[in-house]
Protein backbone atom coordinates (compact mmCIF):
# COMPACT_ATOMS: atom_id res chain seq x y z
CA UNK A 1 0.00 0.00 0.00
CA UNK A 2 2.60 2.58 1.08
CA UNK A 3 4.93 1.55 -1.71
CA UNK A 4 2.18 2.62 -4.14
CA UNK A 5 1.24 5.87 -2.41
CA UNK A 6 4.72 7.34 -1.91
CA UNK A 7 5.64 7.39 -5.65
CA UNK A 8 2.23 8.95 -6.43
CA UNK A 9 2.94 11.83 -4.06
CA UNK A 10 6.43 12.46 -5.38
CA UNK A 11 5.27 12.13 -9.00
CA UNK A 12 2.58 14.72 -8.26
CA UNK A 13 5.26 17.16 -7.11
CA UNK A 14 7.28 16.56 -10.27
CA UNK A 15 4.18 17.14 -12.43
CA UNK A 16 3.37 20.32 -10.53
CA UNK A 17 6.86 21.66 -11.15
CA UNK A 18 6.56 20.79 -14.84
CA UNK A 19 3.23 22.55 -15.15
CA UNK A 20 1.19 19.37 -15.69
CA UNK A 21 -1.57 20.40 -13.30
CA UNK A 22 -4.10 17.79 -14.38
CA UNK A 23 -1.72 14.88 -13.85
CA UNK A 24 -0.48 16.34 -10.55
CA UNK A 25 -4.07 16.58 -9.31
CA UNK A 26 -4.72 12.98 -10.35
CA UNK A 27 -1.62 11.79 -8.47
CA UNK A 28 -2.54 13.50 -5.19
CA UNK A 29 -6.23 12.55 -5.34
CA UNK A 30 -5.42 8.91 -6.11
CA UNK A 31 -2.91 8.83 -3.25
CA UNK A 32 -5.52 10.17 -0.81
CA UNK A 33 -8.08 7.63 -1.99
CA UNK A 34 -5.66 4.78 -1.36
CA UNK A 35 -4.75 6.18 2.04
CA UNK A 36 -8.38 5.79 3.13
CA UNK A 37 -7.87 2.02 3.10
CA UNK A 38 -4.87 2.00 5.41
CA UNK A 39 -6.85 2.01 8.68
CA UNK A 40 -8.58 -1.25 7.75
CA UNK A 41 -5.38 -2.81 6.49
CA UNK A 42 -3.66 -2.02 9.78
CA UNK A 43 -5.62 -4.81 11.44
CA UNK A 44 -3.64 -7.35 9.42
CA UNK A 45 -0.11 -8.06 10.61
CA UNK A 46 0.84 -9.14 7.10
CA UNK A 47 -0.20 -5.77 5.73
CA UNK A 48 1.52 -3.89 8.53
CA UNK A 49 4.77 -5.65 7.78
CA UNK A 50 4.80 -4.23 4.25
CA UNK A 51 5.44 -0.77 5.72
CA UNK A 52 8.54 0.91 4.33
CA UNK A 53 10.50 3.25 6.65
CA UNK A 54 9.71 6.80 5.60
CA UNK A 55 10.84 10.34 6.24
CA UNK A 56 9.28 13.59 5.05
CA UNK A 57 11.35 16.40 3.52
CA UNK A 58 10.75 19.72 1.79
CA UNK A 59 11.17 19.85 -1.97
CA UNK A 60 12.87 22.71 -3.76
CA UNK A 61 10.45 25.66 -3.98
CA UNK A 62 8.17 26.29 -6.92
CA UNK A 63 8.86 29.58 -8.72
CA UNK A 64 6.82 32.39 -7.17
CA UNK A 65 5.76 33.51 -10.63
CA UNK A 66 3.50 30.47 -10.98
CA UNK A 67 1.15 31.91 -8.37
CA UNK A 68 0.44 35.12 -10.31
CA UNK A 69 0.24 37.15 -7.11
CA UNK A 70 2.39 39.86 -5.56
CA UNK A 71 2.11 38.29 -2.10
CA UNK A 72 4.62 35.70 -0.92
CA UNK A 73 3.27 32.13 -1.04
CA UNK A 74 5.32 29.38 0.60
CA UNK A 75 5.75 27.01 -2.31
CA UNK A 76 7.79 24.03 -1.18
CA UNK A 77 5.98 20.70 -1.37
CA UNK A 78 6.44 17.74 0.98
CA UNK A 79 8.36 14.82 -0.47
CA UNK A 80 8.14 11.39 1.12
CA UNK A 81 11.42 9.48 1.19
CA UNK A 82 11.17 5.74 1.64
CA UNK A 83 14.83 4.79 1.55
CA UNK A 84 16.53 6.44 4.47
CA UNK A 85 19.87 5.51 5.95
CA UNK A 86 19.31 2.21 7.76
CA UNK A 87 21.74 2.83 10.60
CA UNK A 88 20.37 6.32 11.25
CA UNK A 89 16.83 4.97 11.25
CA UNK A 90 17.60 2.18 13.68
CA UNK A 91 19.46 4.41 16.11
CA UNK A 92 17.28 7.51 16.12
CA UNK A 93 13.76 6.39 15.32
CA UNK A 94 13.09 2.81 16.33
CA UNK A 95 16.20 1.32 17.96
CA UNK A 96 14.37 -1.85 19.01
CA UNK A 97 12.96 -2.69 15.60
CA UNK A 98 14.59 -5.13 13.22
CA UNK A 99 14.83 -3.84 9.65
CA UNK A 100 15.34 -6.29 6.83
CA UNK A 101 18.40 -5.10 4.87
CA UNK A 102 17.04 -6.59 1.65
CA UNK A 103 13.39 -5.52 1.68
CA UNK A 104 13.97 -2.41 3.84
CA UNK A 105 10.74 -2.87 5.78
CA UNK A 106 9.84 -2.90 9.45
CA UNK A 107 9.39 -6.17 11.23
CA UNK A 108 6.69 -6.61 13.92
CA UNK A 109 5.11 -3.28 13.10
CA UNK A 110 2.42 -2.25 15.56
CA UNK A 111 -0.95 -0.84 14.58
CA UNK A 112 0.10 2.47 16.13
CA UNK A 113 3.27 2.67 14.03
CA UNK A 114 1.36 1.81 10.89
CA UNK A 115 -1.33 4.43 11.53
CA UNK A 116 1.29 7.05 12.43
CA UNK A 117 3.01 6.48 9.09
CA UNK A 118 -0.36 6.69 7.33
CA UNK A 119 -1.09 9.94 9.19
CA UNK A 120 2.24 11.50 8.21
CA UNK A 121 1.80 10.53 4.56
CA UNK A 122 -1.76 11.91 4.60
CA UNK A 123 -0.52 15.25 5.94
CA UNK A 124 2.12 15.45 3.22
CA UNK A 125 -0.22 14.54 0.34
CA UNK A 126 -3.05 16.77 1.55
CA UNK A 127 -0.72 19.75 1.99
CA UNK A 128 0.62 19.22 -1.53
CA UNK A 129 -2.91 19.08 -2.93
CA UNK A 130 -3.79 22.28 -1.06
CA UNK A 131 -0.71 23.99 -2.52
CA UNK A 132 -1.66 22.81 -6.00
CA UNK A 133 -5.24 24.11 -5.62
CA UNK A 134 -3.85 27.41 -4.30
CA UNK A 135 -1.65 27.71 -7.37
CA UNK A 136 -4.52 26.81 -9.73
CA UNK A 137 -6.83 29.27 -7.99
CA UNK A 138 -4.32 32.10 -8.35
CA UNK A 139 -3.63 31.24 -11.98
CA UNK A 140 -7.25 30.97 -13.05
CA UNK A 141 -8.80 33.45 -10.62
CA UNK A 142 -11.37 30.78 -9.68
CA UNK A 143 -12.65 31.29 -6.15
CA UNK A 144 -13.88 27.70 -5.81
CA UNK A 145 -10.33 26.39 -6.20
CA UNK A 146 -9.14 28.80 -3.51
CA UNK A 147 -11.96 27.66 -1.20
CA UNK A 148 -10.96 24.04 -1.69
CA UNK A 149 -7.35 24.99 -1.04
CA UNK A 150 -8.35 26.78 2.15
CA UNK A 151 -10.31 23.79 3.42
CA UNK A 152 -7.39 21.45 2.76
CA UNK A 153 -4.87 23.79 4.42
CA UNK A 154 -7.10 24.09 7.51
CA UNK A 155 -7.56 20.32 7.75
CA UNK A 156 -3.78 19.85 7.68
CA UNK A 157 -3.28 22.54 10.32
CA UNK A 158 -5.88 20.88 12.54
CA UNK A 159 -4.22 17.49 12.10
CA UNK A 160 -0.83 18.97 12.92
CA UNK A 161 -2.03 20.61 16.13
CA UNK A 162 -3.66 17.41 17.37
CA UNK A 163 -0.55 15.26 16.86
CA UNK A 164 2.36 17.13 18.36
CA UNK A 165 5.02 14.37 18.47
CA UNK A 166 4.99 13.64 14.74
CA UNK A 167 6.72 15.13 11.70
CA UNK A 168 9.35 16.77 13.87
CA UNK A 169 11.77 17.41 11.01
CA UNK A 170 9.36 19.65 9.10
CA UNK A 171 6.81 20.53 11.77
CA UNK A 172 7.65 24.18 12.47
CA UNK A 173 8.17 25.05 8.81
CA UNK A 174 4.91 23.32 7.94
CA UNK A 175 3.01 25.28 10.60
CA UNK A 176 4.59 28.46 9.27
CA UNK A 177 3.70 27.59 5.68
CA UNK A 178 0.12 26.85 6.67
CA UNK A 179 -0.60 30.04 8.62
CA UNK A 180 1.07 32.09 5.86
CA UNK A 181 -0.84 30.50 2.98
CA UNK A 182 -4.16 30.36 4.85
CA UNK A 183 -3.82 34.06 5.64
CA UNK A 184 -3.23 34.80 1.96
CA UNK A 185 -6.33 32.92 0.85
CA UNK A 186 -8.49 34.71 3.42
CA UNK A 187 -7.07 38.01 2.19
CA UNK A 188 -8.04 37.05 -1.37
CA UNK A 189 -11.63 36.69 -0.13
CA UNK A 190 -11.38 40.06 1.68
CA UNK A 191 -11.87 38.23 4.98
CA UNK A 192 -9.36 40.56 6.57
CA UNK A 193 -9.92 39.75 10.25
CA UNK A 194 -9.34 36.04 9.63
CA UNK A 195 -6.30 36.82 7.48
CA UNK A 196 -4.80 39.03 10.16
CA UNK A 197 -5.34 36.34 12.79
CA UNK A 198 -3.17 33.95 10.80
CA UNK A 199 -0.53 36.48 9.77
CA UNK A 200 -0.03 37.37 13.46
CA UNK A 201 1.19 33.81 14.04
CA UNK A 202 4.07 34.15 11.58
CA UNK A 203 6.59 36.01 13.77
CA UNK A 204 6.78 33.52 16.68
CA UNK A 205 6.99 30.60 14.27
CA UNK A 206 9.68 32.38 12.26
CA UNK A 207 11.73 32.82 15.44
CA UNK A 208 11.50 29.09 16.10
CA UNK A 209 12.56 28.31 12.54
CA UNK A 210 15.62 30.56 12.93
CA UNK A 211 16.68 28.40 15.88
CA UNK A 212 15.87 25.08 14.23
CA UNK A 213 17.74 25.95 11.04
CA UNK A 214 20.98 25.60 12.99
CA UNK A 215 20.11 21.94 13.63
CA UNK A 216 19.12 21.28 10.00
CA UNK A 217 15.49 20.69 11.02
CA UNK A 218 14.26 23.33 8.60
CA UNK A 219 15.26 24.53 5.19
CA UNK A 220 14.64 28.14 4.29
CA UNK A 221 16.59 30.48 2.07
CA UNK A 222 16.88 34.24 2.51
CA UNK A 223 14.13 35.10 0.03
CA UNK A 224 11.69 32.77 1.81
CA UNK A 225 12.57 34.27 5.17
CA UNK A 226 12.00 37.76 3.76
CA UNK A 227 8.69 36.69 2.25
CA UNK A 228 7.40 35.46 5.60
CA UNK A 229 8.67 38.59 7.33
CA UNK A 230 6.88 40.75 4.76
CA UNK A 231 3.57 38.92 5.29
CA UNK A 232 3.93 39.19 9.07
CA UNK A 233 3.68 42.97 8.63
CA UNK A 234 0.43 42.70 6.68
CA UNK A 235 -2.32 45.09 7.75
CA UNK A 236 -5.98 45.29 6.80
CA UNK A 237 -6.72 47.73 3.99
CA UNK A 238 -8.06 51.00 5.33
CA UNK A 239 -11.48 52.04 4.11
CA UNK A 240 -11.62 55.52 2.70
CA UNK A 241 -13.35 57.99 5.01
CA UNK A 242 -16.89 58.82 4.00
CA UNK A 243 -17.17 62.14 2.23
Amino acid sequence: MFTEIIPLNNKGIECMRNGDIRKATSCFVTALERLKKTSLMAESKADRNTLVPISVHWSVPLPQKVFLTQSYVYSRALQIVSRIDERKFKSSSHPNKNISPNRRIWKNVTIREYKTAAWEITVAVLFNLALLLHMKGCNTNKSELLRRSLRAYEVVLGMLRKNSPTLRSVRTCLSLALVNNIGLVYAEFHAYEQAERYFEQIDPLLDRVDVEQTTACCIMDESEHDGFAMNSLWEQPRLAAAA
